[in-house]
């Protein structure tokens, strides 16, 4: 299931829309409500408007769900050598 989430992501007939990043307040808005660290969250997110909700719905000690899958979903379309190298440095 994770995959094909992943892989919808890049369909052709999927439309995607570009967000730009958050800024430092609107983060810090979003997370002060959250009862979060607003300068913690934007330096672990950049902004990135996804990042930040799911972040935000998730519990303070756990990466979420929906961002985990992501990002297997995005490995697991790199060639062998990119996943060998990616496991390395992770």
């Amino acid at each position: 299931m994770r995959l094909t989430l992943g892989l919808l992501a890049t369909a052709p007939r999927v439309e995607r829309l570009s967000l730009p990043p958050l800024t430092i307040e609107a983060v810090s808005t979003l997370a002060e409500a959250a009862g979060r660290d607003g300068d913690a969250v934007f330096s672990v997110t950049g902004g990135n408007p996804f990042f930040v909700s799911e972040l935000l719905a998730a519990s303070p000690d756990e990466v979420p769900t929906t961002v985990r899958d992501a990002v297997i979903a995005r490995a697991a379309r790199l060639d062998d050598e990119a996943q060998s190298l990616l496991e390395l440095v992770s």
